[in-house]
């Protein structure tokens, strides 16, 4: 099974369980409107820590894609799990998270938004933030 694949089926493992820790209304809210996808930055220098992005489609349908980079892969379960619920989080409130479509100071608070429904929901959070600090810090030029 190549990577890509794993990692396919791991995300998809991690949204199932995700979606069954929802409050039931946002649970089968889901189940009508979210769809999943997946981009392959396989074999490619990605070092990005945007692991995700929610943008609605047509209707009332909203589409969560994931990124497989090596910020993905590396990702501990309780963080993905985290960053799934975030982007869920900006379907349920009606956010279109595509930054190049949507000012900076928009998209900070819809970032404050998604954090603050997935505390309510009930998902760690600081686990994903401090997992996000260690990757960007490790790749940041050193000064000479």
């Amino acid at each position: 099974m190549k990577s890509y694949e794993k990692e396919q089926s791991r995300i998809d493992r991690y949204c199932a369980e995700v979606k069954r820790e929802l409050p039931e209304n946002v649970r089968k809210w889901v189940s009508r409107h979210v769809i999943y996808n997946m981009l392959n930055f396989e074999g490619r220098h990605y070092m990005s820590s945007v692991a995700a992005c929610a943008s609605p489609l047509y209707g009332k349908t909203h589409e969560i894609t994931f990124y497989n980079s090596d910020y993905l892969r590396r990702m501990p379960k309780e963080s993905l799990k985290a960053v799934i619920a975030h982007e869920i989080a900006h379907c349920w409130l009606g956010q279109n998270t595509h930054h190049d479509k949507v000012a900076e100071n928009i998209i900070e608070r819809f970032e404050v938004d998604a954090d603050n429904q997935v505390i309510a929901w009930g998902f760690d959070i600081d686990g994903l933030n401090k997992y996000s600090e260690k990757w960007v810090a490790k790749r940041k030029p050193k000064e000479v």
